[in-house]
């Protein structure tokens, strides 16, 4: 894992804790193709804490396309994304 996957997981373990999600995020799941284990009301709030968060927006049509309900696939969406907070770790 990167430095930087390591602070974005971290932050994500933080807002999932916030959020008191019914299975938080660990560190296992980023190493999953599978998606979390959350309900879609938790995953929607998920996202929008997270673009608070990273300071973007993700179009709900990209949530779909980029299969972000995979904790990898959202980790490395919010690196790659210009702008975002998670680029300046």
């Amino acid at each position: 894992m990167t430095e930087s996957e390591a602070e974005v997981l971290h932050r994500l373990q933080a807002i999932s804790t916030e959020l008191k999600l019914t299975h938080p995020i660990q560190e296992k799941d980023l190493e999953s193709s599978q998606p979390m284990n959350i309900d879609s009301l938790e995953f929607m709030s998920l996202i929008i804490e997270m673009q608070n968060e990273f300071g973007i927006e993700i179009p709900d049509e990209d949530v779909q396309k980029m299969d972000l309900k995979v904790l990898r696939n959202l980790v490395h969406h919010l690196i790659a994304t210009p702008g975002s907070a998670a680029t300046n770790v």
